[in-house]
């Protein structure tokens, strides 16, 4: 039975701090748990700690630097052989592998900027969902700095890529925010298209891409299916080939945005969604222009799933409270984990049998 540990992060400086800091676990390998502290709005800091039994005890509970000051560790992911990890500084694109001293940049050699987000298909090549002439598309990439796209029509946003088995799956909004769709795509030899683009320029590819009316490129390029199609879709978290949770934002107040949680089920061939849950966060952890925001906001949204229980965090329509919650699928019903007036729990993390999550860090 999983043990739940509350770690609210709790780091010592001697410095002067800002007003409020938060501190959240992102990852975990085999040795060690990563965790980001937001110092500012444009700092994010990455920190370590070992997760072998007996490591983590509150007398000595204190991280070792990981990154230095120079980098704003942003969409941390960890490479698929553990060799190293990922990051989104200032939107470049780094990568820091365990035999190297310092990380290395993905300089691309198209112009793809506001990088959002990355699903890694080996340690040398991988998706990006980045922007190109205003819209989000996902691309291909290597880490020579070659890139290709895969989806890029101009009137819609492809957003929160992730990979399960051989298909990938991702939202596509409408630019004007009418219509959302959780769509996949097969990505089993993604290395086909690096050698089938080599001799196009970027935009002749893209204009293929649009058209289809090329018999070398055509039969390679990936085919969309829609899974479901509904308004205000925020995120997506696939947990296998047959099965996902995915977050719609259904309203706000004055002090709270109001979200649902939905599951998505693949029964013989048909998908089919139900709502699980409702549940709000405090409008000023997620306002652009609130000095008191967690930059990545996406934390706060996420639910994570660990044997049949789906964890999430909820104010419960409080101001300056954020609780943590777990729905039971056996049973669905919604069972209380940790909430104390005034506190935010979000972020959870569940590394080494136990469950981490982050919050404020406090001085």
């Amino acid at each position: 039975m999983i043990k739940i540990i509350a770690y609210l992060f709790i780091l010592i400086w001697h410095f002067c701090l800002p007003a409020v800091e938060y501190a959240y676990p992102v990852g975990a390998d085999n040795t060690s748990l990563y965790l980001i502290k937001q110092t500012d709005q444009k700092k994010l800091e990455l920190y370590k700690k070992g997760i072998h039994e007996g490591a983590f005890k509150k007398e000595t509970y204190s991280f070792n630097q990981e990154m230095l000051y120079d980098y704003s560790v942003a969409n941390f992911q960890l490479l698929p052989d553990n060799s190293g990890y990922s990051f989104i500084d200032n939107g470049r694109l780094r990568i820091k592998f365990r035999t190297k001293p310092s990380p290395v940049s993905v300089d691309f050699l198209y112009p793809l900027y506001d990088l959002h987000s990355i699903v890694w298909l080996s340690d040398t090549d991988g998706i990006i969902c980045a922007k190109y002439k205003n819209c989000f598309g996902l691309f291909h990439f290597a880490i020579d700095g070659r890139v290709e796209p895969l989806i890029w029509t101009g009137s819609s946003d492809f957003l929160y890529p992730q990979k399960v088995d051989k298909y990938i799956f991702c939202i596509k909004k409408a630019l004007d925010q009418s219509l959302s769709n959780v769509i996949r795509f097969d990505c089993d030899k993604p290395h086909m298209y690096l050698e089938a683009w080599d001799d196009l320029s970027f935009d002749k590819q893209v204009a293929i891409l649009m058209r289809k009316k090329c018999d070398t490129i055509n039969s390679r390029l990936p085919r969309i299916e829609s899974i479901i199609s509904t308004r205000h879709i925020v995120c997506l978290s696939m947990i296998n080939i047959n099965c996902g949770l995915y977050i719609t934002h259904t309203g706000e107040t004055n002090f709270v945005f109001n979200f649902s949680c939905h599951i998505l089920l693949n029964k013989r061939g048909k998908w089919q969604n139900k709502k699980l849950f409702n549940f709000c966060i405090p409008r000023y952890l997620l306002l652009e222009s609130s000095e008191k925001r967690v930059v990545e906001k996406i934390r706060l949204l996420l639910p994570m799933i660990h044997k049949n229980r789906v964890y999430f965090t909820d104010s419960c329509g409080k101001q300056n409270t954020l609780g943590l919650f777990y729905y039971d699928l056996f049973t669905d019903k919604i069972n209380k984990k940790q909430i104390k007036e005034g506190a935010l729990y979000f972020c959870c993390q569940c590394a080494n049998n136990n469950l981490y999550f982050g919050g404020i860090a406090k001085n």
